[in-house]
């Protein structure tokens, strides 16, 4: 490895100000994986399993390629005498890379609570308390100490004090959502680390700040079922509302169009577009990525595919990332959620 990968990528580990999230970008259509509130209301079906992959700066499914994936599982209960239900859900998310060999890996039990206002609106509520695990493989490591004339040496003395390859940790989050399925209408916020988790390998205790995220989308539907409409959706994700990374946030927005195929209600395609912002101290506004967004849907099951356009000033070293979804519903239809979902 090129030293100047190896400090880069050190940096990566050990400050408090670069610590970063799980990026997905179809978090846009499956708001589980970002706000505990979400779970149990995207499907017509009591249950639901999404499985989610994506691969980024390198080709699909190359050694050198950081690699990310997710299943979220949601089972929802509606309560016999109203519309309102609860909901319990687990959300996994993990990625890697051969890059200091880092993984981190986010395992989070949820439990929401949804109020039926009426005339389909909803407000939700949601908690998760699970745990956060990172780490590395220091044998994969190479520091500027350990070069001498050009050369490396992995004998020589590193010069830093790692006092271990990773740790497991608490991790809680919460949630809250308002929405309303059958308009296409949807507002939530929350936040992440609330319990500000250690993530060093160092003496130094750093923590995560605790990360805040607000989504929406808003709809125009076209007939009855909605499965003729437009659709604009957002997520912003800040960072950390504390600290040195409290400036630090992404932005994903766009629009999508949604149609059924041919006379078939009930199997919708979706085209979308969207486009990733970001911001950090003393820079200005960054147009990170364009991303084009594929979708089939129906009843019981949905695939979505999408591509990162890389529009930043690394995009020569580090190419677009490619992220596939695939969701499945199933278990007995109930009168609490009106689909479809947006």
């Amino acid at each position: 490895m090129n030293p100047i990968y190896a400090v880069f990528i050190f940096t990566l580990l050990v400050s408090p100000a670069l610590a970063q999230d799980f990026n997905f970008n179809q978090s846009l259509q499956n708001t589980f994986l970002v706000n505990p509130a979400s779970a149990g209301q995207a499907s017509a079906h009591s249950l639901r399993l999404t499985l989610l992959a994506r691969t980024q700066w390198d080709n699909p499914g190359s050694p050198k390629g950081y690699q990310g994936g997710a299943t979220t599982m949601e089972w929802r209960r509606c309560l016999s005498s109203s519309r309102h239900f609860f909901a319990l859900g687990l959300a996994v998310q993990h990625d890697w890379s051969v890059l200091g060999g880092m993984s981190n890996t986010q395992a989070l039990p949820v439990a929401a609570y949804h109020l039926h206002l009426g005339d389909d609106w909803f407000i939700a509520a949601g908690a998760a308390t699970g745990i956060l695990s990172y780490s590395i493989l220091e044998d994969n490591l190479k520091f500027d100490a350990q070069y001498q004339s050009g050369y490396f040496n992995g004998d020589r003395d590193n010069k830093e004090n790692l006092t271990g390859n990773g740790r497991v940790v608490a991790d809680l989050g919460a949630g809250f959502e308002c929405y309303n399925n059958r308009k296409g209408i949807s507002l939530g916020v929350s936040w992440q680390h609330l319990n500000t988790p250690t993530y060093s390998f160092i003496d130094n205790e750093n923590s995560l700040g605790i990360s805040f995220i607000a989504h929406g989308t808003y709809s125009v539907p076209f007939n009855h079922k909605g499965s003729k409409a437009v659709s604009g959706k957002f997520l912003l994700r800040r960072q950390s509302l504390t600290g040195n990374n409290s400036k630090q946030w992404m932005a994903l927005t766009g629009v999508a169009g949604r149609f059924p195929i041919a006379d078939l209600e009930d199997n919708i395609l979706q085209f979308g577009i969207y486009v990733r912002l970001g911001g950090i101290p003393n820079y200005h506004l960054a147009v990170n990525a364009v991303v084009p967004t594929f979708t089939y849907m129906n009843n019981d099951w949905s695939a979505s595919l999408s591509y990162d356009i890389n529009s930043s000033g690394i995009r020569t070293r580090f190419a677009g990332g490619m992220e596939l979804t695939t969701t499945f519903s199933f278990g007995k239809n109930d009168k609490c959620v009106n689909c479809p979902r947006f």
